[in-house]
């Protein structure tokens, strides 16, 4: 037979197979290994999630949106081959909820005032899970309701029969806004400087001399490439940059968010160099874009426009990948650009985007930003509720403060507001920059249901799904409320959650300035933020911190969201070391640094050697703020010494009061070694010596066992170089140490 002759073959065994109707797939495919006419067939699907290479189907969880997978058939005979691609749809597997309670749905509204009823509603399944469904309401929205009384409204949770109702409560009068100062400051990055001994400074200069080595041509390549100008010889980018990806311009506006907090925290020249020409860079790509047919007035993005119209038409991940969060990191970048460096070009640049969102949005219905919202990663929008809320209160200008409540998103905002739990299952870093935004809204409004919903969410995360190292969510998903031995794995916290929970963290603190808040952001900050960079210059840092036993750090050189944020992390450690009010300065967190505020009149110098059980103060400030150092949950007391006199001094609220005028104060502690239970399994449990996590270092895939049985904890362990437990030997360091060696976070409790 002849080559031609066996192509025919082969080409008639392709036309002859018939896989059915490939649109609408919810079942297992029959996969033939052999055809008609003799020809070999083997498998191969573009992602085995939903389609494996055997045809066996997993449909996407309801909610998630459906896949297109291309399915890849080579057909072999006489050493001659050929392939076909067939195009498959995975179906998004039904809603199959089985309900138990539905939260009571309770409104007051006022009257002659147009409002809608919640898309988004929180209930409890047959088998105790608290997650959010969507609803359909019965009745034609918006409602307007202009005599006082209570109404009821009814509706179905969405692809359910079950039936829903709404209390409506209509008041001549209603109280939105409330009038919240913030009780505590943060100091300037400018006026914070690292001790150049301590760890924290050596992260933030491996990360400075990354910064200075990117080629800032290659950063604007997709910008330049999109707009259809000359891209300068410069390389294209990688990974989630690349040109066939469609989150590409991210690393972007990260990258502009690095300069700035680098030029601020360093105060390096060539730094804000390089800003400078990426902002100005950038005003020429937007310009352009304002020329080009097919684009608005002031876009800016590094792919085209058509993203947010097949997002507006309701397109699912992955055909659409997260527009409005590209934009958020662009715009984040620029705004950061101005607040850091007084940078008044990204300020022009910013109000263009602003302009942009605010027209594009206004033309869309409440409903129909409601169901893009609420879509899987399609209608993840990050923080750019946060970012427009920031941009009207830099301008004064009410569209940035309308198109910011534009990205309300019922599904998750509603619940929250009900005070219900309903976290599990949702994708956690999708929706934890939302809630960042809320702060920001009601900083910007004082409509106090944003407070509610930022507080309860922080509350909710914090006591109810958080790992031992402060992070969150088992492959970048929350899972039910204290469900954390059951998901011990390798994808656990995702690095960039960390970030944008320390960012709520803050935001609440300067309104509250309460320790808990600041125990929170301690025990992220040293033990996830700070374990996750890389050892060198390379600017990578770790996706997920894995806690499955004898884990070990990878990085995934691919332009991810975590390398994004990462590059941002490491020049804002001096941002929440100190706070000051007008009466008084607090010490938050115990590292090493200078704080030289000319314009408050404050020079401290802070010499923190946690290793030793020591702190020393210098004070040349002209100031007569009082100074408060903060008494951490990790050590039972501490001892005062003022120019080198023993003091005592009153605690008051988490914090000694240091009441008298000093010029150098020393200040002594005892780090507590402590061992806190997961809280759904109580044999199993983390080790933490003072405010750090203990690595226990081991390649033992299983769990490791550890003695406990002595009552006194304290004695139980040794301290050299590294920490041992006396009984066992297993030795430990903490994870802010960790580089290539294999840890266990986890361990089970001998008692």
């Amino acid at each position: 037979m002849s080559e031609q002759e066996t192509r025919n073959q082969i080409q008639m065994d392709i036309d002859s197979l018939y896989l059915g109707n490939l649109k609408t797939i919810e079942f297992d495919l029959f996969l033939p290994n052999e055809g008609k006419k003799g020809s070999k067939i083997s498998w191969s699907s573009s992602d085995e999630r939903w389609l494996n290479n055997q045809g066996k189907v997993s449909q996407p969880p309801f909610g998630r949106g459906n896949r297109e997978i291309k399915l890849t058939a080579t057909f072999t005979l006489h050493n001659e081959q050929l392939t076909h691609v067939y195009d498959v749809r995975i179906l998004e597997a039904p809603n199959d909820i089985k309900i138990k309670k539905i939260y009571s749905i309770q409104l007051i509204k006022k009257e002659n005032e147009t409002f809608y009823l919640p898309t988004g509603i929180a209930v409890e399944s047959l088998d105790g899970k608290v997650v959010t469904q969507k609803v359909n309401w019965a009745c034609n929205e918006p409602l307007l309701l202009a005599k006082k009384g209570h109404y009821t409204f009814s509706g179905t949770i969405y692809s359910t029969d079950y039936p829903v109702e709404a209390q409506v409560e209509i008041v001549q009068k209603l109280t939105r806004y409330s009038v919240r100062k913030k009780k505590k400051s943060l100091f300037s990055l400018k006026d914070v400087t690292l001790d150049k001994h301590s760890s924290f400074y050596k992260n933030q200069q491996n990360y400075l001399q990354f910064l200075l080595s990117v080629d800032d041509d290659q950063m604007l390549y997709n910008f330049r490439k999109t707009a259809g100008m000359d891209t300068k010889n410069a390389e294209e980018m990688i990974g989630w940059d690349s040109l066939h990806s469609r989150l590409r311009g991210h690393t972007t506006g990260h990258y502009l968010s690095a300069l700035s907090l680098a030029s601020a925290s360093t105060r390096n020249v060539r730094i804000n160099e390089k800003l400078t020409y990426m902002v100005s860079e950038l005003q020429k790509v937007q310009t352009v874009f304002s020329e080009k047919s097919g684009y608005q007035k002031g876009y800016l993005g590094g792919y085209p426009e058509i993203q947010f119209d097949l997002l507006e038409k309701l397109h699912p991940y992955p055909e659409v990948w997260a527009p409005y969060y590209t934009l958020h990191k662009i715009l984040a970048g620029l705004l950061d650009a101005y607040h850091y460096t007084k940078n008044k070009q990204a300020l022009e640049i910013s109000k263009k985007i602003g302009n942009w969102v605010y027209h594009r949005l206004r033309k869309r219905s409440y409903k129909e930003r409601q169901a893009m919202w609420g879509m899987y990663i399609a209608g993840e929008y990050g923080g750019i509720n946060e970012s427009l809320a920031d941009l009207y209160e830099i301008t004064g200008d009410s569209i940035y403060l309308e198109a910011a409540r534009f990205f309300d998103n019922d599904y998750l905002f509603y619940p929250l507001e009900q005070e219900v739990d309903v976290l599990g299952g949702l994708h956690a870093n999708q929706h934890i920059p939302q809630i960042v935004g809320a702060m920001k809204l009601y900083e910007a409004s004082g409509e106090e249901r944003y407070y509610q919903i930022a507080r309860f969410f922080w509350e909710s995360v914090t006591s109810n799904h958080i790992y031992s190292m402060g992070g969150t969510g088992d492959g970048e998903i929350f899972q039910q409320p204290n469900a954390i031995a059951s998901h011990i794995s390798k994808n656990t916290a995702e690095s960039c959650a960390s970030y944008n929970l320390l960012k709520l963290t803050n935001a609440l603190y300067q309104y509250e300035g309460t320790t808990d808040l600041v125990d929170y952001y301690e025990l992220a900050l040293l033990n996830h933020i700070a374990a996750s960079p890389a050892r060198d210059c390379s600017g990578e840092s770790t996706y997920f911190m894995a806690t499955q036993p004898g884990a070990q750090r990878y990085f995934e050189v691919e332009n991810s969201c975590c390398h994004g944020t990462g590059m941002e992390n490491h020049f804002k450690y001096g941002e929440f070391i100190a706070s000051y009010t007008e009466e008084s300065i607090h010490i938050n967190l115990f590292l090493s640094a200078k704080i030289m505020a000319k314009e408050l009149g404050v020079d401290l110098t802070i010499d923190a050697n946690l290793d030793q059980g020591t702190m020393v103060i210098k004070n040349r400030s002209t100031s007569t703020r009082q100074l408060k150092i903060r008494l951490p949950k990790w050590t039972s007391s501490m001892t005062f010494s003022s120019d080198g006199k023993p003091q005592k001094f009153a605690l008051e609220e988490g914090y000694y009061v240091i009441d008298q005028p000093f010029e150098e104060l020393s200040i002594t502690f005892t780090l507590l070694y402590a061992i806190v239970e997961a809280p759904d399994d109580p044999g199993l449990c983390s080790l933490y010596y003072g405010p750090y996590l203990l690595g226990g270092l081991s390649e033992q895939t299983n769990f490791l066992s550890l003695d406990f049985s002595e009552e006194d904890l304290q004695t139980q362990f040794q301290k050299n170089q590294t920490i041992r437990q006396k009984k066992t030997g297993v030795e430990f360091i903490p994870v802010h140490q960790l580089d290539n060696e294999s840890y266990h976070l986890y361990f089970k409790k001998d008692v």
